[in-house]
């Protein structure tokens, strides 16, 4: 069984160093070939940057599983000394298997199977052999002592090197589940953001040259980044090599700057410097790009256009300044860049709807030589409507009603047969008991009422809208049956 084992021990060795040396200098040197090539060629800094961090962690795993290869063989041919012993192969199996299960999470698997079956072996050897143990106690107290310090030599170095592999893992969980907190609390400002607005304060080209500036937020980043994986079928650990490089790089998000210049060094990055101030104009973040020298391909007619690339480490609030310095350059360009949500979008979307019928209004309003008018009492004589045709289609409705306290005049206006606007004024004759006259401004879209203007009040209730929207829709159902 000794025999066995020491043969065992050997291979181990053999096999072990081979591996641990040729794998090492092989993943050095294929991940500085693989990062370079994803930094040059694919333009893929993100994951030249991942790959680098692959690469380091497997070359300490190559190094600690070397170190306990040799051990393991030493020990494996020592405790198969053919000299009778109990002691010494029971202790030397014992370590030789802690070495085999030490290289186990250190990849070296090969080694680490053929220690376990040579301690094993030791192990069995020494329980089988039958010493008086009394006649060996000198020998075995340097044995013993001699094994104690092996084992803590050994399990310090396992421990240190298996602690390195998941400490590397733990801080990216870590760092990871940090940044997804602080990621998620980003995300519920986020939510409601659609895009951002950037608006250039100062700054002025010259001779044609342009000066641009672009914002996408860590959201943005990670969104496009799984718009691409899905595109290009990416598989998902290096999805989520992104997302994490993404997230501890650009946690503030990106400036872009687009630049166009007359000459092929001024269109150089080098010259430009990108600087992050709050509204309190306190300086948050500052880079001077790296050089970068356009292409042929980059010309533009008679001028050269680059693009440079900021990645903010640290949380942003909206609204900020970009400040872009260029070198030589007599004052720096200020942009504003202002987050754009869902309700400032629907506000948007509502006053450009308000600004289209106010010219829908004008425009009806401005017509002279309409085809028709008609003219006709309605509700039993209680009033009168006047119908506005050109070219056969109902364009406007004008209603007049009088009562004994108040004269009610109301416009109803047509885009495409459909109510898009209703005038409705009120002119009490009792003015010191009903008040001045009133009047109101109603606007429609696809039959819904989206915004009201009075001269009573500035704000209504979800149900004042719909229970108006309601009663102006019946009007106008009405008034069209006369």
């Amino acid at each position: 069984m000794k025999k066995a084992a020491k043969i065992l021990s050997i291979i181990a060795l053999v096999i072990g160093i081979i591996w641990a040396i040729v794998g090492f200098f092989g993943s050095w040197v294929g991940g500085a070939v693989i990062s370079a090539g994803q930094e040059v060629i694919a333009e893929d800094s993100q994951g030249a940057h991942s790959t680098l961090d692959s690469t380091v962690n497997v070359m300490l795993n190559l190094i600690g599983s070397l170190l306990i290869v040799v051990i393991g063989g030493v020990l494996g041919i020592i405790g198969s000394d053919k000299k009778p012993s109990k002691i010494k192969p029971l202790i030397f199996g014992i370590l030789t298997l802690i070495c085999g299960i030490l290289l186990f999470p250190l990849y070296s698997y090969l080694a680490a199977f053929l220690y376990l079956v040579a301690g094993f072996l030791l192990i069995i050897s020494a329980l089988k052999t039958n010493l008086d143990i009394k006649n060996e106690a000198k020998e075995n107290k340097g044995i013993l002592v001699s094994g104690i310090i092996l084992g803590v030599v050994i399990l310090v170095i396992g421990v240190f090197f298996l602690s390195q592999k998941k400490g590397v893992n733990e801080t990216s969980i870590i760092e990871s589940e940090t940044l997804n907190t602080e990621f998620a609390q980003d995300s519920i400002a986020e939510a409601q953001i659609i895009e951002y607005k950037v608006t250039r304060i100062s700054g002025s080209n010259k001779n044609g040259e342009t000066t641009k500036v672009v914002y996408k937020s860590c959201t943005q980043l990670i969104a496009e980044t799984n718009e691409k994986s899905q595109r290009e079928m990416w598989t998902q650990e290096k999805l989520q090599d992104r997302i994490n490089y993404i997230k501890s790089s650009s946690i503030g998000g990106r400036i872009i700057l687009s630049i166009e210049r007359l000459s092929l060094e001024s269109a150089n990055t080098k010259w430009f410097t990108i600087i992050v101030k709050n509204h309190d104009e306190e300086e948050l973040f500052r880079q001077t790009l790296d050089s970068y020298v356009p292409d042929l391909e980059d010309k533009i007619d008679d001028y050269w256009w680059n693009m440079g690339t900021a990645s903010i480490n640290k949380k942003l609030k909206t609204p900020f300044y970009v400040y872009v310095v260029e070198s030589g350059a007599k004052a720096p360009f200020k942009f504003e860049i202002t987050a754009i949500t869902d309700a400032d979008n629907s506000k948007n979307k509502d006053e450009t709807k308000i600004t289209d019928i106010k010219s829908l209004v004008k425009e009806t309003n401005s017509i002279k030589n309409w085809t028709n008018q008609i003219q006709k009492e309605v509700f039993d004589g209680e009033g009168e409507a006047t119908y506005f045709l050109k070219d056969g289609q109902l364009r406007k409705i004008v209603a007049k009603f009088y009562g004994e306290e108040s004269w009610i005049i109301e416009e109803y206006y047509l885009d495409n047969g459909s109510l898009s606007f209703v005038s409705c004024i009120v002119d009490n004759i009792n003015h010191e008991f009903y008040g001045d006259k009133e009047e109101n401004e109603y606007y429609f879209n696809d039959a819904k009422l989206f915004h009201i203007k009075s001269s009573e009040k500035n704000s209504f209730t979800t149900t004042e809208i719909q229970t108006k929207e309601k009663e102006i829709l019946d009007m106008f159902k009405e008034l069209n049956k006369y």
